[in-house]
C-alpha cells in the first residue's frame, strides 16, 4: 500500500498518463470502483482504462523491484524476497506468440485444475463460446496465467459450483469466473503477484463485478486488437523510447539489440511489425532486411527501417515497408504505424 500510495496524485493531474494509470488502479483496487466506474471518474473510455490499468500495475511493480533491489539482502523479508524471484521468473520467460482458440484455452486450463477442483468438492464447468475466437498471444505464458488464477479460486471459494465462460463483445474478449463469494472479491488475485505478472507480460487486465445475488463476478480481460512491434536495435535507449510515444495505442513493444536475437525473435514471436536499425554490429541491417525478406515464415512481415543511414529508396528496394530517420519523433512514428497496417489489412 505505501508505494502504491506513493503514485497517487492530486485529482487535478490525473488527466497526464502516468498519474491516470495509477490514479486507475487505486481507483479499482483500493477504493473499489469497478473499472466502469473508474473509467468515468477520471474521464476515459472504457477500452483505454484498460490499457491504463495494466500499465499501473507494470509501473508500481517495477517500483517495487527498484525498491527492493535497493533493500540490503539482511533486511529483505520473506515476502519481498518472493517478490523478487517472481519478478526475475517471469522476465526470463522468452515471448513466443502463436495463434490459438480461446476454447481450447479454457479446457487446457480447466483440465489442469480439475483434480484439485474434486478434491475440494467443487464442480467446475468451462462454457467456451458459441463461435470460434482466435487469440494471437503467448501461448505458454496464457496456459499458466489461466491455471494460476483458477486454481486460487477454487482454493479460496466455498461454493460448490464455478463456471469458466469465454465471451467475445468487439475486440474484448472477457473470460468470466463465477461464483467468488469471498469477503473481498478479487483479493485471492490481487495479491498474488505471479498471477499479476503474468496477466501483465499478455497485456490482460482482470477486474471484479458483483452480481445481482451478491456473488462476485471475476473478469480476464483479453483486447484482441493488441499488436506486437519487434524492434531491431542495438540501442537499449531505443525500445525504452518507443514504449512511451506507444502508451496510449494498443501496441506492445519487444526488442532485440542484435541481429541473432531479432532474426529468432522474428520466428518466434511472428511480430504484427518489425522496426529494424541499420548500423548494428555483425549483422548489419540491410543484411537482416533481406534474410527475413527471403524467409517465407517471416517475408510477410511489415518491416519500418529506422535509421540514421538515410537511404529510404535503398530500403524499399530491399522490401521495407517504410523508413523512418533518426532521431525519430513520435508524430511520424504512428503515421508509419498507420500506414503500415492499412497496408497490411
Amino acid at each position: 500500500m505505501s508505494t502504491l500510495d506513493t503514485f497517487r496524485t492530486s485529482v487535478e493531474n490525473v488527466a497526464k498518463p502516468p498519474s491516470r494509470y495509477c490514479s486507475l488502479v487505486y481507483l479499482h483496487y483500493v477504493d473499489g470502483m469497478t473499472i466502469q466506474e473508474a473509467a468515468h471518474q477520471l474521464g476515459v473510455s472504457l477500452r483505454q482504462a484498460y490499457r491504463d490499468l495494466l500499465r499501473g500495475i507494470e509501473s508500481i511493480a517495477s517500483l517495487l523491484w527498484e525498491q527492493l533491489n535497493a533493500t540490503p539482502l539482511d533486511s529483505v523479508v520473506p515476502y519481498e524476497s518472493s517478490l523478487m524471484s517472481v519478478q526475475a521468473e517471469v522476465a526470463r520467460l522468452i515471448p513466443h506468440t502463436a495463434k490459438i482458440e480461446l476454447g481450447a484455452l479454457l479446457f487446457y486450463a480447466g483440465q489442469a485444475v480439475q483434480r484439485l477442483a474434486t478434491q475440494k468438492g467443487i464442480v467446475l464447468k468451462i462454457d467456451a463460446p458459441d463461435s470460434p475466437v482466435t487469440l494471437h498471444t503467448d501461448v505458454g505464458i496464457a496456459r499458466q496465467a489461466l491455471v494460476r488464477v483458477l486454481s486460487q479460486v477454487i482454493q479460496a471459494v466455498d461454493s460448490q459450483v464455478i463456471t469458466v465462460t469465454g465471451t467475445r463483445d468487439g475486440q474484448i474478449v472477457r473470460v468470466q469466473i463465477v461464483p467468488i463469494s469471498q469477503p473481498e472479491p478479487g483479493a485471492v488475485v490481487i495479491s498474488d503477484m505471479f498471477s499479476a505478472q503474468l496477466l501483465a507480460r499478455l497485456g490482460w487486465a482482470i477486474e471484479t463485478q458483483v452480481r445481482l445475488d451478491g456473488r462476485a463476478m471475476l473478469n480476464i480481460v483479453i483486447l484482441t486488437d493488441l499488436q506486437v512491434l519487434l524492434v531491431i536495435d542495438d540501442n537499449e535507449g531505443m525500445a525504452e523510447l518507443l514504449e512511451r510515444y506507444l502508451t496510449d495505442t494498443p501496441c506492445r513493444v519487444i526488442a532485440a539489440t542484435n541481429a541473432s536475437d531479432g532474426l529468432r525473435l522474428a520466428h518466434e514471436i511472428v511480430p504484427n511489425i518489425i522496426m529494424l536499425d541499420i548500423m548494428m554490429p555483425e549483422m548489419d541491417g540491410w543484411g537482416l532486411l533481406q534474410r527475413l525478406q527471403n524467409d517465407p515464415e517471416t517475408s510477410q512481415i511489415p518491416i519500418i527501417v529506422c535509421s540514421v543511414f538515410n537511404d529510404p529508396e535503398l530500403a524499399f528496394s530491399l522490401g521495407a515497408s517504410s523508413f523512418l530517420p533518426k532521431p525519430l519523433s513520435r508524430d511520424l512514428l504512428l503515421e508509419a504505424l498507420l500506414q503500415v497496417q492499412h497496408s497490411d489489412d
